[in-house]
């Protein structure tokens, strides 16, 4: 009968699994060889446009990210009371333009 054949295969396979016959126990006892290769640093080779792209950030990172001459510049004018808005150009600033 098929139940029968089931059984006995259930049967079989748990007798295997009690005695560590299974393929995967067999094969995880065998020794696992290593080749041996020489060891070679880690290359990274950049495109051109990576290049162009590497300098240009570099670039906006040596820029102050304070202009510190305009500072001064308007301190001055400030202080000397020479420093002047127009209502104009403030409103139109305010208002996104």
């Amino acid at each position: 009968m098929a139940i029968e054949r089931i059984l006995k295969g259930l049967t079989d396979l748990n007798v295997k699994r009690s005695y560590g016959t299974t393929e995967t126990q067999q094969s995880a006892s065998k020794p696992v060889r290593s080749e041996q290769t020489s060891a070679r640093p880690d290359e990274v080779v950049l495109s051109q446009r990576g290049v162009e792209l590497q300098k240009a950030t570099q670039a906006a990172r040596d820029v102050p990210d304070v202009r510190q001459d305009r500072v001064e510049a308007l301190q001055k004018q400030i202080q000397a009371g020479a420093y002047h808005v127009s209502d104009e150009d403030l409103l139109r600033k305010m208002m996104g333009g």
